[in-house]
């Protein structure tokens, strides 16, 4: 009778069902990034969202002692085309993320950049960053979209990663600019490649931008030496004839096109550089160095 009645009570609940006590809930689900946030690597995973543009979906967090983004801007309510008549599918719209990382880095905007041209009719002329900034976007991962998450964030990537803390308004205090800073290995700028701001160098580049034969250079020199001034924060940026503020021509190959994550520019630019006088050389970008001693070598 006792082992019928120890065999009964293991068998009734297996075959009635366990019964566990409590309320189902859904687990939480992470937000969007915020500005300010890093990334720890480069995102590869590509996300839920119909886009345009290139989404990739990453974890994000506060940024620490190495660093290989940083979110500049996130755009929370992203709107969605009209039902295509072939598949039935929607596309979120395009996000410009040039001007919101302007902004987050303290980049002139193109309108302070330069002045007018010869005529009331031409626009000012708006110097672009230099190369070494990339500019990626983030999208919600799988979770999120299900949770009705829409929102696309702009990332900065700056070239000469990793790097340490935030390089949030550097162009206005120089913190993290030897990142992105980019310097000429010698004065010959036809044979010169890219690099760091921080190893010895004669040159740096502040902006780039397309010309043709319609630019003046008189425009060009002007605008280059407003640039150099929003760029270093330096009252007179030639500092008393240490440095030259002028405009490079480069010539662009077409067999040595531009990685398609970068703005596409014509068969020639213009360089607005600053280049030491005599033999002296620097071991530092001047972006956001204001009042501060030249980092000579």
């Amino acid at each position: 009778m006792l082992i019928c009645v120890i065999v009964a009570v293991l068998l009734v609940p297996i075959v009635s069902g366990w019964r566990v006590h409590g309320q189902a809930q859904r687990s939480s689900t992470s937000g969007p990034p915020r500005v300010g946030d890093c990334l720890s690597s480069v995102p590869s995973q590509r996300s839920s969202m119909e886009s345009g543009q290139p989404l990739f979906a990453v974890t994000t967090r506060p940024c620490n002692e190495s660093n290989v983004g940083e979110v500049a801007a996130v755009v929370s309510k992203i709107h969605f085309s009209p039902p295509t008549l072939d598949n039935g599918q929607t596309v979120a719209q395009q996000v410009n993320c040039d001007p919101l990382v302007r902004n987050y880095l303290g980049w002139p905007t193109p309108a302070a950049d330069g002045g007018p041209g010869p005529s009331n009719t031409q626009a000012s002329l708006a110097w672009q960053p230099p190369d070494t900034i990339s500019v990626g976007l983030l999208g919600p991962g799988v979770a999120q979209y299900i949770a009705g998450q829409r929102w696309t964030a702009c990332v900065v990537y700056p070239e000469y990663g990793p790097y340490p803390g935030s390089i949030r308004g550097s162009v206005r205090n120089g913190h993290g600019a030897d990142t992105f800073g980019s310097c000429l290995s010698t004065s010959d700028s036809a044979a010169a490649r890219m690099i760091p701001c921080r190893e010895p160098h004669r040159t740096e580049i502040f902006g780039r931008m397309p010309v043709d034969a319609d630019d003046s250079k008189a425009n060009l020199d002007a605008s280059c030496l407003t640039l150099a001034r929003g760029i270093t924060g330096m009252r007179d940026p030639t500092v008393s004839g240490n440095l030259t503020i002028a405009v490079i021509d480069q010539q662009i190959q077409d067999d040595n096109p531009e990685p398609p994550t970068r703005t596409p520019l014509g068969r020639h630019q213009a360089w607005c550089s600053a280049t030491a006088a005599g033999s002296q050389s620097l071991a530092g970008t001047l972006i956001g160095i204001g009042d501060r001693p030249l980092p000579w070598r």
